[in-house]
């Protein structure tokens, strides 16, 4: 998918839920955000290995590193000299 085409998608989402004006549907979208994050993480879990390098999103920079143990909903991942605990869908393997 393109920048362009990411871009629009994300600009229809957001429109979409700017016009939804009742509580309930807002916490039903929390609620499908809420499980395909956990669908994200779960996916990654079985393509990520102890040695891989990585980069942690979701944070101001990207952080790369490698990682140190793949748990059941996280992995350790270290960064430079520290050890960090994150959580799956946060990280995406380098080539």
């Amino acid at each position: 998918m393109t920048n362009f085409e990411n871009e629009t998608r994300l600009w229809t989402i957001q429109k979409l839920i700017n016009d939804v004006d009742d509580i309930n549907e807002i916490k039903q979208i929390k609620e499908m955000l809420r499980g395909k994050i956990r669908s994200l993480g779960s996916e990654n879990k079985y393509k990520l290995i102890k040695g891989d390098k990585v980069v942690v999103l979701g944070t101001s920079q990207l952080e790369e590193g490698r990682i140190e143990k793949v748990k059941r909903t996280r992995a350790i991942v270290m960064v430079e000299d520290r050890k960090w605990d994150v959580p799956l869908y946060m990280l995406r393997k380098v080539n």
